[in-house]
């Protein structure tokens, strides 16, 4: 669209007050918002995957989209919550005689503030909360020195693509990336790869690296994640055996995956779920080995934990539900799985999906930031030592009287990074964003929103068996958390409740 071009959009009277449009103008799907008498248009597509936003929820002046739940202010295209990066492109817009014309574009970026700032903010980890944190920094104004510190040898990338995916080779190597170098690069964020940090030392707010480095912030956030959990497996050490957690980690199961036959996913969660998709999806025989009765019960229950069985064994996954790996035999490659039912299964590659633990071995001297392994914040994200902040997988977080949670989820880590780099700059705003995740397996995403725990009940709506449906825990009659396949609106509706600012009773959720 030319500098002084206006295009035709639509007409007015076929957008009722409080609703919202798809239209095409040009080449570009754009979004028509009416609030009153004010009109907005902005892109009509979610900046994380491609979302239709349409087809979103919207607020007073935020449009939600129905993939991933990112959210954006339709009035100036302001990204309010991720996963999504970027902002979204906005509109100039004019209504003459019942039609509405767009104009001139503002194309969302981020650019490198002005002035000469001498303050210098140090990021412990590239993740999610890291990454976010340095974008939001930029992004609020902040001119002086970030640098990104990871043990990692790649630049900040999108880790839950790692088992939804990339192992089969269906996500190429470059969607990985966040962000290319040359972001980092304009944005004069140094983003140091290959660097382990052993120690943390808070009354200084530095860090010794491996190599014997020390680097220091005015600020600092602790953001290294986590690390795959392991259990002492006799056979453990073979080739042939995997966890998975980086790229790196990723790298090396897609290398195998694309000569082997056979797997063994051992570990029913997220992860081990999520992978034994991808491979099932490549043609490999796959076998999930699990203690519990069904996939995904800690995060589901039974129920739902029943239908995502079935729809892995729909697509030739063989379950051995309550049993345990005793032992991985062969050479020097690993070639069976033992069981603990006296069972064996061939294996050509064997991956522990365990789980996975926060890393924080480089504060084992500094235990006043620590509790139970996990570092201590509160409702700005704010440790017990002045300057260092915690935010993702690593961070035990108030959320005002639901209890404090550390939560292992990507979208979670990215809020936190960013509000994070806000209280570092002196907002003085709470922490509050419900947690949020969603796993796609197949074809099929179930999200959940709300806090971890085990239900004392659970509460349903539609069909759980088969169809869309929305579920409801419940935790001493209270609402803790929600599931969904297929009722997005309904699952965002139910935020305050979780929250605990409104009340559903366990009777009242099925309707």
């Amino acid at each position: 669209m030319a500098e002084n071009e206006r295009l035709m959009a639509g007409r007015l009277s076929d957008l009722a007050d409080g609703s919202a449009m798809k239209v095409t103008v040009g080449k570009n799907d754009v979004l028509l918002v009416r609030r009153g008498s004010s009109v907005y248009a902005c892109g009509n597509n979610c900046p994380h995957y491609g979302g239709p936003l349409n087809e979103g929820t919207f607020g007073d002046d935020t449009v939600t989209c129905p993939w991933h739940n990112a959210s954006f202010r339709f009035t100036d295209g302001a990204l309010t919550v991720p996963p999504a990066l970027d902002d979204l492109p906005t509109y100039e817009v004019t209504v003459q005689n019942d039609e509405i014309f767009v104009g001139k574009v503002r194309e969302p970026g981020i650019r490198m503030p002005d002035g000469d700032d001498r303050r210098s903010i140090l990021v412990v980890g590239a993740g999610a909360a890291g990454n976010a944190c340095a974008e939001a920094l930029r992004r609020n104004g902040f001119a002086g020195s970030i640098t990104l510190v990871t043990r990692e040898s790649d630049r900040p990338y999108d880790r839950p693509m790692l088992s939804k995916g990339f192992v089969s080779g269906g996500a190429q190597e470059e969607w990985l990336y966040l962000r290319s170098e040359e972001f980092y690069r304009s944005l004069r964020i140094s983003v140091k790869t290959g660097a382990a940090v052993e120690r943390f030392d808070p009354s200084t707010r530095s860090v010794i690296l491996s190599d014997g480095t020390t680097l220091t912030g005015d600020s600092v956030l602790l953001a290294s994640g986590s690390r795959a959990r392991t259990v002492a497996i006799p056979g453990a050490e073979r080739t042939g055996v995997f966890t998975l957690r980086t790229a790196s980690d990723a790298r090396r199961i897609r290398a195998a995956a694309g000569t082997a036959k056979s797997a063994v996913i051992v570990g029913a969660g997220f992860i081990g779920m999520e992978l034994a998709a991808d491979l099932a999806q490549a043609k490999l025989a796959v076998n999930v080995v699990a203690p519990e009765t069904e996939p995904m019960m800690a995060q589901f229950g039974q129920l739902i934990g029943a239908r995502i069985r079935r729809t892995h064994e729909s697509y030739g996954v063989t379950f051995h539900l309550g049993c345990t790996v005793r032992e991985i035999s062969g050479g020097v490659e690993a070639e069976r799985v033992l069981l603990s039912d006296g069972s064996v299964i061939a294996a050509d590659m064997v991956v522990l999906a365990l789980g996975a633990l926060p890393e924080t071995a480089y504060l084992e001297h500094s235990p006043a930031l620590l509790e139970n392994g996990a570092v201590v914040v509160d409702e700005k994200l704010r440790t017990r030592a002045d300057g260092v902040f915690a935010a993702g997988d690593i961070a035990l977080v108030p959320y005002g009287s639901v209890g404090r949670f550390r939560i292992e989820h990507w979208v979670t880590s990215e809020a936190q990074g960013r509000h994070a780099a806000a209280s570092m700059l002196g907002d003085q705003a709470p922490y509050e964003l419900i947690p949020f995740f969603w796993t796609r397996q197949y074809d099929g995403s179930i999200k959940y929103l709300g806090f971890p725990g085990t239900a004392d009940r659970i509460a349903y709506r539609g069909d759980p068996d088969n169809g869309a449906f929305l579920a409801g825990f419940y935790r001493g009659g209270h609402l803790f958390g929600a599931a969904t396949v297929g009722m997005s609106s309904e699952l965002l509706s139910l935020e305050n409740a979780i929250r605990g600012s409104d009340d559903l009773p366990f009777e009242r959720f099925a309707r």
